[in-house]
């Protein structure tokens, strides 16, 4: 599926470029008339509001979302030039 966004966010358009089975889609972005953002549909929901609850996850669960993760940010990384997601960057280094 491909949609032509008008954003004019470097972001926006870096994201739009990203394709990987561990990296949410960005679809299509458009700032007028209204910011507008579709993205990839990731059933179950935010993965911090997960990891925040009180609901219990195995630590099998919790090895595949580590994972899951560093697959994503390897390939974000591998690009020429790398890309460094800074939310990730900064739960890191600011604790």
């Amino acid at each position: 599926m491909s949609f032509v966004g008008c954003c004019e966010n470097a972001e926006a358009e870096i994201l739009q470029s990203l394709v990987h089975p561990n990296i949410v889609r960005l679809y299509y972005c458009c700032v007028l008339p209204f910011p507008t953002m579709v993205m990839e549909l990731i059933s179950g929901g935010d993965l911090q509001q997960l990891l925040a609850s009180s609901v219990p996850l195995s630590w099998t669960f919790l090895a595949r979302i580590a994972l899951d993760v560093a697959l994503g940010m390897n390939y974000m990384h591998q690009l020429s030039p790398p890309i460094i997601h800074w939310y990730v960057y900064q739960c890191i280094f600011s604790a």
